[in-house]
């Protein structure tokens, strides 16, 4: 599975198809309806998100624990995510 999660933090590795959309999108969802939740994506094991998924990342703007090592993954989304690293609150 190219989605496993952890805590507060869903790590997408080699390429994220569009049936891993919606469950991305529901986790995102889940966490910032925790009282505190701050998600974040480490998509340092990343090389291709499908079109959906990366619209549920523009969409939901999670922090990034991890930067894809894709040129052009990385300049979209650390451009519209505004962070290349998580701003977590501690635990």
């Amino acid at each position: 599975m190219a989605l496993q999660f952890d805590d507060q933090v869903a790590t997408l590795a080699g390429t994220v198809t569009v049936e891993e959309a919606e469950t991305l999108s529901n986790w995102l969802k889940a966490q910032v309806a925790l009282e505190g939740g701050n998600p974040a994506v480490n998509l340092s094991d990343c090389e291709h998100v499908h079109a959906a998924v990366l619209q549920t990342l523009l969409a939901l703007k999670p922090a990034l624990a991890g930067e894809p090592a894709n040129t052009y993954l990385k300049q979209v989304l650390s451009a519209a995510l505004g962070s290349t690293q998580a701003q977590r609150a501690p635990a």
